[in-house]
């Protein structure tokens, strides 16, 4: 009984100064501005001394004799007007300081990191300006008609041979030295339209329709010449006149006012003046005809292409020519030269397999109603194709020459060789340079230019765009599949060249960002070195990260300061054509390789771009990962990085299972749908087409509509799968993921309360130095490095404690009651107060006195058994002890000396061999082990 009134006393008195705490506690709860004033009130010097008298008298006390002391000390406190009881939780404080260290750290490299930064933007949107060059695409887009519409429209080799005539106009357009702009002086007609009211150009000339070029007013050479008969001289109609006489006639008959000299913006003559004279055996060979001569065959020969090469003298297509605006150029882009076309081509092989078979089928001569199945074939059936290397043969064509009436200019043995191969980086092409693109086209139709042993054809020409100072390489590509489908798509590629003062610019920033990265990986290199407390992971990247940036901006300037210019690979490309001599087939073959070996200069720099391009695009990403490891150390800004870290786990199981079902069912689809549904028509197609849908683009295939029978239950089942499976179900585990990772970090940055908004901590960083220099705090980093090594796993602090890792110079109450209410203002969870912090403190005494004096630790555990078991039978000897009793002071003072006698006599019988005097210390803090072999009763 003596034992049950001992703890129904310590209990009753624990609960009465307790209630008391807790009314104190109440009125600085640390919630709102009005708590956190309060508290920030109360950590004055006074209220700090008095916390550091108390840690005088030792910290090592019996909870007991520590719960009386403390409580008879709040009491006289407040008896003395401070009733303020406060505790330090180091790992709060910890937490903010390292916090500020970490931004501290961020803040000083930020500037150099973000110099570096914009001055690299800044050149590589020189070498490569994104918004021009955007621009620049969609216009020649849209002037070339090279969009996914119009290549959806190409089915068959006739429509690649309409397109090609489609780019060549376009081609035309642009090119501001094609006789769309010019007209040859002799045939220039500048006249008055009295219906507009203004003077008007026309050109009729012949020369340009003897070449297939299409004019606003076409004119053959025959109405040409009627038409200058009453201007021409009494000389003989089969003889024509002198070049220059027939000129001058032209020029004074059509009443020109044009002066005899005109000024020239273009630059001079490639070569002299040939001699105007008519070949006429060179005329006999290419026609096959030797009674054929320029003057017997004037109105053929004039109207086609041999006249201007063969009988300039005859037709009047004499050098040298002068040429007048019939158009004026007013584009901004321009392109160069006439388009080129070129294609690789497979070998041929013999037949194998079922193809074999068809190939050597019999004919039977009774099929009379079946040609030509009643009679022998003289050639192949099929053209079969070894698609495992390309033809390398110096002709992509040998056909057969008709036997009578062919020239042997061009068939020797009785064969034709049409288009010699080339090469262009390395690959063997065979090209066709339209120069007289509707003869090209349609001598390229007739010979089947394009057949089943293509590969794939190109289309290209170079587009220059003035002022921004952008090449441009624009192509058309069409790839042919085993099938026989014709898949098409454009490829540009898009060099800016430099000004002199934009060369200078880039060099300067890329020199910039050469230094500032290495200045960024010897301040890592140091702080990896040096510091023992930074967060290893984020260093070493960071120093990956500055590394990789300073060793890429310097390849890249050194590599491109040895690129040529590429206004000089186009001229090169321009002289190549107009340094031409002669205009024969060997001539115009050796043209077209040197226009391949210029353009291959043009390839290897624009691969040069896109391979920096993609470097660039990859350093950016690193970049931006350092950008959210930067603004990470701040737990607001961290709430990205956070989530994802929460819900990393997580998300790698439900990818590994999203990526295993989404696979699944792609070729589930592709398998057993590709072949009537062209979404799903090849593997890659129907994982892609799965992502459209996942993403709401479409669910219900186009063709599906095609599908019949069995193939439309296969249908639904795959589509109603994905819904349920991918779209309803796995969508909405990943969003769920997500939200429940962020509404944990949420919660626990409104837990943590160590941190303020963004704006306030930054703009307390320009404080931190001022503070801690005018309160003699010391350093920052060395007061974080101290407190981490003092802080291992307690809870709280005395404030002693902390005043034992202060610099000597601020080991004094004002200095640290300065440095508490300076951190409780940042972070009150740095403080705890009244009964909270009773209880830590009681908790961190505890834990101390199991770790360092087991025997005490002992006795409190016997204590708090027996309190445990005998606490209920309080009801009937002390009623009123267990409910919440208001007893006197007087009454709780008996009760404590009580709770001594009875506690010695308790701890006598349950200890071996004491007396009183070792039951007194071992209450106020020496302590003895509990004996373990006495028997239960006891």
């Amino acid at each position: 009984m003596a034992v049950q009134i001992a703890l129904a006393v310590r209990s009753a008195r624990e609960r009465v100064l307790g209630n008391q705490n807790v009314n104190v506690a109440d009125d600085e709860v640390l919630a709102g501005s009005r708590a956190h004033r309060a508290l920030t009130d109360k950590l004055t010097v006074k209220a700090t001394m008095r916390m550091l008298e108390e840690g005088a008298h030792g910290d090592a006390a019996a909870p007991m004799g520590n719960a009386t002391s403390t409580n008879s000390r709040e009491r006289a406190g407040s008896k003395e007007g401070s009733s303020f009881v406060f505790a330090v939780r180091p790992q709060k404080l910890l937490t903010r300081m390292d916090m500020e260290y970490q931004m501290i750290n961020v803040a000083m490299k930020m500037p150099l990191f973000l110099i570096c930064m914009v001055c690299f933007i800044w050149a590589i949107s020189l070498l490569s300006p994104a918004e021009s060059i955007s621009k620049v695409h969609q216009q020649l887009i849209g002037h070339f008609d090279v969009s996914k519409d119009r290549f959806d429209t190409i089915g068959s080799f006739s429509d690649i041979y309409d397109f090609i005539l489609s780019f060549e106009s376009a081609n035309r357009e642009l090119q501001a030295t094609s006789a769309k702009y010019w007209c040859e002086k002799r045939y220039f007609e500048h006249s008055w339209n009295d219906a507009l009211g203004v003077p008007e150009r026309s050109c009729p000339s012949p020369r340009l329709d003897a070449l297939g070029f299409q004019t606003d007013t076409p004119t053959k050479w025959s109405a040409w010449k009627a038409a200058q008969a009453p201007a021409s001289s009494s000389s003989s109609s089969a003889s024509p006149a002198p070049a220059a006489s027939g000129h001058r006639r032209l020029l004074k008959g059509r009443g020109l006012s044009e002066p005899a000299t005109h000024s020239s913006t273009g630059g001079g003559s490639a070569g002299g003046v040939p001699p105007c004279e008519d070949d006429d055996k060179e005329l006999q060979a290419e026609e096959g005809d030797l009674n054929m001569t320029c003057n017997n065959s004037a109105s053929h020969v004039c109207e086609i292409d041999l006249g201007i090469t063969l009988c300039p003298k005859t037709c009047g297509y004499c050098a040298p020519f002068e040429y007048e605006h019939s158009v004026y150029f007013d584009r901004p882009q321009v392109t160069l030269l006439p388009v080129m076309v070129h294609q690789t081509r497979f070998p041929t092989k013999e037949c194998e397999h079922f193809a074999h078979t068809f190939e050597m089928q019999p004919f039977n001569r009774d099929l009379k109603t079946m040609p030509p199945l009643d009679g022998e074939r003289l050639g192949r059936v099929l053209t079969c194709i070894d698609r495992t290397k390309h033809l390398e043969s110096e002709y992509a064509f040998e056909l057969e020459c008709p036997k009578v009436g062919a020239p042997e200019k061009f068939c020797q043995g009785g064969v034709m060789k049409d288009t010699k191969i080339h090469y262009y980086h390395g690959e063997p092409v065979y090209a066709k340079f339209l120069t007289e693109p509707t003869k090209n086209i349609n001598a390229m139709r007739e010979v089947g230019w394009v057949d089943l042993q293509t590969e794939q054809v190109v289309v290209s020409t170079l587009v220059y765009t003035e002022g921004v100072e952008i090449f441009t390489s624009i192509s058309a590509v069409f790839k042919m599949d085993p099938a026989g489908n014709i898949v098409a798509h454009n490829s540009m590629i898009s060099y800016t060249d430099l000004t002199r003062s934009q060369r200078t610019v880039f060099i300067v920033l890329m020199v910039i960002v050469c230094v500032g990265s290495f200045g960024g990986v010897v301040i890592n290199g140091w702080q990896l070195w040096k510091s023992r407390s930074c967060k290893w992971g984020l260093q070493a990247y960071e120093l990956f990260s500055r590394s990789v940036m300073c060793v890429y901006a310097l390849v890249l300037l050194l590599t491109w300061m040895k690129q040529v210019p590429m206004a000089e690979e186009y001229d090169s490309l321009l002289r190549s054509v107009l340094d031409m001599n002669g205009h024969g087939p060997e001539e115009f073959e050796e043209l077209v390789q040197t226009y391949f070996d210029g353009k291959t200069m043009v390839y290897y720099e624009s691969q040069w771009l896109m391979s920096h391009r993609i470097a660039i695009y990859i350093i950016l990403y690193i970049q931006f990962a350092q950008l959210i490891a930067y603004f990470a150390v701040h737990p607001r800004l961290a709430m990205l990085t956070s989530t994802i870290a929460g819900a990393l786990d997580h998300m790698f199981h439900f990818f590994m299972l999203f990526a295993v079902i989404t696979l699944m069912l792609a070729f589930m689809a592709s398998w057993m749908l590709g072949g009537d549904v062209h979404a799903f028509q090849t593997f890659g197609e129907a994982v892609a087409s799965q992502g459209k849908m996942l993403f709401g683009e479409w669910i219900y295939a186009d063709n599906a509509d095609d599908l019949h029978g069995w193939m439309v239950a296969m249908y639904w089942l795959y589509a109603i799968t994905f819904m349920l499976v991918l779209f309803f179900t796995l969508l909405n585990f990943f969003l769920a993921i997500v939200v429940e990772a962020f509404v944990v970090v949420k919660g626990n940055i409104v837990e943590d309360s160590t941190e303020q908004n963004i704006v306030y901590d930054i703009s307390d960083l320009l404080r931190i130095y001022w503070r801690f220099k005018r309160h003699q705090w010391g350093s920052h980093a060395v007061l974080t490095d101290r407190l981490r090594e003092a802080v291992a796993e307690e809870e709280v602090w005395h404030v002693r404690k902390l005043l034992d890792i202060m610099p000597p110079k601020a080991q004094n109450a004002h200095s640290l009651a300065q440095f508490l209410h300076y951190y409780a203002c940042k972070s009150p969870s740095v403080i705890s107060t009244g009964v909270e912090a009773n209880k830590l403190m009681r908790q961190a005494h505890e834990k101390d006195v199991r770790e360092h004096c087991p025997k005490t630790a002992s006795l409190n555990e016997a204590f708090k058994d027996a309190s445990a078991i005998l606490t209920p039978a309080l009801k009937h000897s002390f009623q009123g002890v267990i409910g919440d009793p208001v007893w006197s002071y007087e009454k709780v003072q008996i009760g404590s000396q009580i709770l001594h006698r009875v506690s010695a006599n308790f701890a006598r019988e349950c200890a071996v061999e004491t007396d009183t005097v070792d039951i007194a210390e071992m209450i106020t803090g020496g302590g003895m082990e509990l004996a373990h072999d006495k028997s239960p009763d006891k």
